[in-house]
């Protein structure tokens, strides 16, 4: 099952049922150009879209993805194959933004270092200008 053939199924069925590319880009709630693209164009199909698409349609899942429908059997496979990968699609989502915040609280942590660091580089410079300044007094005073 290719992204070929999908878009071919889909075309095929939509065709079948006397819909159009407006009506259904409409129902989509997409631009008709976007939905042109999913029978035709360069872009991927989205999952989501394939889901909302296949009930405007008539049709299973299945019957849009594979051009026919399964035998029970591996209707239910497939039904439990996307279920599946929603599922790890989630728990990646969920582990990325999991990361992305303990990311963004280590650099705040850094960022607060840096900051630090700038503060005591600065107290120093100071220091050691002062100490300049009080060695060349006292240099003066002495001579």
């Amino acid at each position: 099952m290719d992204e070929k053939s999908i878009k071919e199924n889909i075309r095929m069925i939509r065709r079948r049922k006397g819909l159009t590319q407006d009506f259904l880009a409409e129902s989509l709630q997409i631009a008709r150009a976007s939905y042109s693209n999913i029978e035709s164009g360069p872009v991927r199909i989205i999952h989501a879209k394939v889901c909302e698409l296949a009930p405007l349609l008539g049709v299973s899942l299945e019957e849009l993805l594979l051009g026919y429908e399964p035998d029970r059997d591996a209707s239910l496979r497939l039904n439990e194959a996307v279920a599946e990968y929603d599922a790890q699609y989630r728990r990646m989502q969920e582990e990325f933004t999991g990361k992305l915040e303990e990311r963004s609280s280590e650099l705040a942590t850094l960022q607060d270092l840096v900051e630090t660091q700038k503060a005591t580089i600065r107290m120093q410079d100071e220091i050691i200008a002062m100490l300049k300044r009080r060695i060349s007094e006292e240099t003066i005073s002495e001579n």
